[in-house]
């Protein structure tokens, strides 16, 4: 009996075993499934980026250097033809280096589609902040007029109940609204044509710039040598200027001394101008006095 019991649990376990090889062997299909879904889409991809003359085989082409079907036609075309023989109906299989060559070229061109979503999102999004800024500055400007009607035209209206002065006033208003919507426009037009002025010059300028990057290895040793050339005389007139520098600072030196002088000699000659005044102012008294003692001398002599 107990042989009986023993074969039947071993022939319950084969199958759960059997059951987890399948399993297991299952789920590694399905990751192999995936796998080649994903290398299939990446295959068909590169394909679809390709132009029709690149698919035809080009016998001239070797190795991994030319363009993507002809290179990988190179590879499959030798290992294609040793195996004819053997297995006629084996399907062409890839190397590793073309497969690791379509994923480099496919990491390359999805960099390049990222790169240019973004551009485009960041110009999608740089248009539509464009288009609410333009929707604030219009609201803005319908707030502005709703206030200024009301408050030059309705709030006026409602205390005087004229409805021809009122309705000549309302076209007034409107009319001096168009002008000034006129005048604002021929502001912007000047405006937009400045600025479609300034961008043709930068445009200029951008051309240039690149007609400068293009110079060949002459033209730039040549400019390299001027420039060398600029900058002597540029050192040399560096020099020149500080040397005038420092014999202007001396020459300001020695004027301030002169003006000192100067000065001394100005307080000097005020003082004694002023010496001179009242020394003249002296003598005219002496002589006056002089004058009156002579009269009187002369005075009694006349008496007698």
């Amino acid at each position: 009996m107990e042989d009986e019991f023993t074969e039947k649990g071993d022939k319950n376990k084969v199958p759960q075993q059997e059951k987890k090889l399948l399993y297991e062997r299952v789920e590694e299909l399905k990751r192999s499934n995936a796998f080649l879904k994903a290398e299939n889409h990446m295959f068909e991809r590169f394909i679809s980026r390709l132009d029709p003359g690149d698919l035809v085989p080009q016998p001239a082409a070797e190795g991994l250097g030319g363009l993507g079907a002809s290179q990988l036609e190179v590879g499959g075309r030798g290992r294609r033809q040793r195996t004819q023989s053997n297995t006629p109906d084996c399907p062409q299989q890839l190397t590793l280096g073309q497969k690791c060559y379509v994923a480099q070229r496919q990491v390359e061109q999805t960099q390049e589609d990222l790169e240019k979503h973004k551009h485009s999102s960041e110009r999608i999004q740089e248009n539509y902040k464009a288009i609410l800024e333009e929707a604030d500055i219009r609201l803005a400007e319908i707030r502005k007029a709703k206030y200024e009607f009301e408050r030059d035209v309705a709030e006026p209206l409602k205390e005087k109940k004229g409805e021809i002065m009122g309705a000549e006033k309302v076209l007034r208003y409107i009319e001096d609204k168009i002008k000034r919507k006129d005048t604002q426009v021929e502001k912007l037009q000047l405006k937009n044509q400045a600025l479609k002025a300034q961008a043709r010059k930068l445009q200029r300028q951008l051309r240039q710039q690149q007609q400068e990057e293009t110079l060949n290895e002459a033209d730039f040793q040549q400019f390299k040598i001027e420039n060398n050339q600029y900058q002597e005389q540029i050192d040399e007139h560096n020099r020149d200027l500080l040397r005038l520098k420092q014999l202007a600072g001396d020459t300001q030196q020695v004027l301030n001394t002169y003006k000192r002088k100067l000065q001394n000699v100005i307080c000097r000659s005020e003082e004694l101008s002023s010496d001179i005044t009242k020394r003249k102012e002296m003598l005219v008294k002496i002589e006056e006095e002089t004058q009156q003692v002579e009269k009187r001398i002369s005075s009694p002599s006349d008496n007698v």
